[in-house]
């Protein structure tokens, strides 16, 4: 059997704000974010309690 890791990994929101662009920075809400690890997403951080993403563009570090 074979265990496939998922494609997303937590991080809190604390984290994310030294990842985001300083602009988006205030757009940070809510405790918990996860990462997409696939390279095809476009969304890089999402929140599915509050709807919150953070695009490609929008992060200051490398994907």
């Amino acid at each position: 059997m074979r265990i496939i890791q998922p494609l997303f990994k937590r991080f809190q929101s604390e984290d994310l704000l030294v990842f985001t662009e300083y602009k988006y920075r205030k757009d940070v809400v809510g405790d918990e974010y996860k990462f997409c690890m696939n390279e095809d997403c476009d969304v890089v951080y999402y929140n599915l309690g509050n709807e919150t993403s953070f695009l490609k563009g929008q992060i200051n570090v490398p994907i």
